[in-house]
């Protein structure tokens, strides 16, 4: 288990939601498009600032696709000057926020049955580093992370 990373050990309870959760839902609703088209430009301003590093790569857009880039995710290939931790010490000591992506969930111990990752899934949980793409990130900021970034990887 990674430091900081999203794990589920046990069962737990999802109750539904109260009213004002419901009604804070709708009005985010009514926003959603351009929430939407935000976290699109701030993908682009990643694919541009991060593009050519070596040891570095993210999810293209499917051709049949839009993607609302709820998360902007790299890996970090094994290629790569510094495994995908050692990267988010560096960024950290940047003040740089970053999360691991999810593990492969076949991985949870909550399962009453255990199974072994599949590849593609465990790879991804294992060297995977969410970016920070919160709706009101400026360029200015997305680019001090590619910055950081390269900085870190020697790029």
């Amino acid at each position: 288990r990674v430091p900081g990373s999203f794990w589920i050990d046990e069962n737990g309870w999802k109750y539904k939601m109260s009213n004002i959760q419901a009604a804070l839902g709708l009005g985010q609703l009514q926003h959603v498009d351009s929430m939407i088209e935000a976290k699109r430009r701030i993908a682009s301003w990643y694919e541009e600032g991060l593009a050519g590093i070596e040891g570095i790569s993210s999810w293209p857009e499917a051709s049949w696709a839009r993607s609302i880039y709820w998360m902007s995710s790299i890996i970090v290939d094994e290629s790569a000057r510094l495994d995908r931790d050692a990267l988010r010490a560096a960024l950290r000591v940047r003040n740089v926020d970053t999360r691991p992506v999810f593990p492969a969930i076949s991985q949870y111990p909550i399962w009453p049955t255990q199974q072994q990752a599949q590849p593609n899934a465990k790879y991804i949980g294992d060297h995977g580093i969410n970016l920070p793409s919160g709706v009101r990130l400026t360029e200015d900021e997305v680019a001090y992370t590619c910055q950081s970034i390269r900085r870190a990887l020697g790029q």
